[in-house]
């Protein structure tokens, strides 16, 4: 008797492989520097690191400042069980890079899986791992370690989330409880915060449709609180940090960082509300209280002609939710610049009122496009729904195109970008959306094979990966680079 081997599919493997080679630099020694990375992480992660060559976790270092409770202070995710690998056995330097190579990695299969357990095809489901690994939101918070390390358990939640909706196994529920666990031992906890409430909305939506029973709803909800037990040890440390320290943040420091609603044809041209020199940068984003790393939002040309035809596939209950929380995570990222009175409403709401920066409310209009997109990228789909996607596409860049023209030629902004770059924006900016229609187009009429509109979408956001809001920060140093001698 023969027994067969279960191949990795190669949609898959395409996408790991891309972003395996997307951040090979990190193999070789380029990694986030300056500002946060310089200044925060890798500091304490140093501490992390001697106190585990002595076979103890970092309780108390008196080498930053006049003192600190590291493991309390939840960045230094002293109780994270990969930590104790990584900065157990290499240096900080290779800890740290190998961290961001292996969790950017994880964050595409945990897609790519989160995508077929929502019936999206292994190119629909590859398209929207590479648009979301590489998206606007995880290439501008590069430099903020917390983020990219805990996003892979955001899917794998979710993931796990639907499949336990389906057949009711417990081992579903217990890796939601030690995915979301996991993630809380990263600390920050804005995007567990969102993570666990975006597993108790899955059950409660497919509850109410009559898709799941609310006994697996509730289910969910015991899922996530088990997963506070589970991370009970960091939680209390840092609870106890915060009643010794103080943790009372005046309502202005709240609506920080909101994404700016003239920024939305961000989406169709990346590159031309990226394009500030970082002194310009400095005096243009301190008019909005915010900060490009804050407030970046795009997901590729033709991830987005793919969104569009997505929002219109008939009968599609896997992502029914998806299509309201795409427009939710735009009102809640801008809602500060046209209606502060109702963002401090929502304030009130318990949890809501911990974490600053409203422009990362992108995150779900991100993931939620990116979902989308791999649904538009189905032949199954209808031409009638696919063809009135595709001409919204094509009407959202000429709109797009008519407000950056408008836009780009303020004074305040010419003088950031100057004259040339900004039309060599609008130009390429044009020729990609060109290219992008067209494949669209070549592969919907069965001219191309579909591994090419992904390597397109590769190619393009691998490019912006590199060319981003984050190195054009007022700190020129913020970007990919050789690092300084860690401590």
């Amino acid at each position: 008797m023969t027994q067969t081997r279960r191949k990795l599919p190669a949609p898959l493997l395409f996408t790991l492989g891309i972003v395996a080679l997307t951040l090979s630099g990190l193999l070789i020694g380029l990694e986030p520097i300056g500002a946060d990375p310089d200044n925060m992480y890798r500091p304490i992660k140093s501490e992390l690191s001697r106190a585990l060559s002595e076979k103890t976790l970092p309780l108390w270092s008196d080498r930053l400042g006049i003192g600190i409770p590291l493991a309390a202070e939840s960045h230094v995710a002293a109780f994270y069980p990969p930590n104790w690998l990584l900065y157990g056995c290499l240096g900080v330097s290779s800890a740290y890079r190998m961290a961001i190579w292996f969790h950017f990695l994880a964050l595409a299969a945990a897609m790519y899986a989160y995508g077929r357990t929502l019936s999206l095809t292994s190119w629909g489901a590859a398209l929207s791992a590479l648009s979301f690994t590489f998206s606007g939101f995880q290439a501008s918070h590069i430099c903020h370690e917390p983020f990219y390390n805990l996003m892979p358990y955001l899917p794998l939640s979710l993931m796990f989330a639907e499949r336990y909706l389906k057949d009711g196994r417990p081992g579903w529920l217990a890796g939601i409880a030690l995915a979301v666990g996991i993630q809380i031992t990263l600390g920050h906890f804005q995007i567990q915060f969102w993570t666990a409430c975006l597993v108790v909305m899955t059950g409660l939506w497919r509850a109410s449709k009559k898709q799941a029973s609310w006994r697996r709803a509730a289910g969910l909800i015991a899922a996530v609180t088990w997963a506070g037990a589970i991370a009970a040890i960091q939680l209390g440390l840092t609870w106890e940090l915060t009643r010794i320290a103080g943790f009372d943040r005046a309502i202005v420091t709240l609506i920080f960082y909101a994404f700016p609603s003239s920024h939305l044809a961000q989406l169709a041209f990346p590159q031309l509300f990226m394009g500030f020199s970082p002194l310009a940068s400095s005096k243009y984003w301190r008019g909005f209280e915010s900060l490009p790393d804050e407030a970046t939002l795009y997901v590729g040309t033709i991830t987005l002609i793919f969104a569009f035809c997505g929002y219109f596939a008939r009968r599609d209950r896997s992502l029914a939710l998806w299509r309201w929380i795409v427009p939710t995570g735009l009102v809640l990222a801008t809602m500060p610049f046209w209606w502060l009175d109702g963002y401090l409403m929502i304030l009130k709401i318990p949890g809501f009122n911990l974490f600053r920066a409203p422009g990362r409310y992108t995150l779900l209009t991100t993931i939620g496009l990116c979902l989308l997109a791999g649904r538009g990228f189905e032949l199954t789909l209808s031409s009638r729904r696919f063809w009135l996607g595709f001409s919204l596409a094509t009407f959202f860049a000429a709109a797009a195109m008519a407000w950056s023209i408008y836009w780009s030629s303020r004074p305040k902004i010419l003088e950031g970008l100057g004259s040339n770059p900004r039309i060599f924006y609008l130009l390429s900016g044009a020729l990609i959306w060109i290219v992008a229609l067209f494949l669209a187009w070549a592969w919907r009429s069965g001219r191309i094979a579909p591994w090419v509109p992904v390597a397109f979408v590769a190619f393009e956001l691998a490019y912006l990966f590199y060319h981003g809001s984050t190195t054009n920060q007022p700190t020129p140093r913020d970007c990919f680079s050789t690092p300084l001698p860690t401590m």
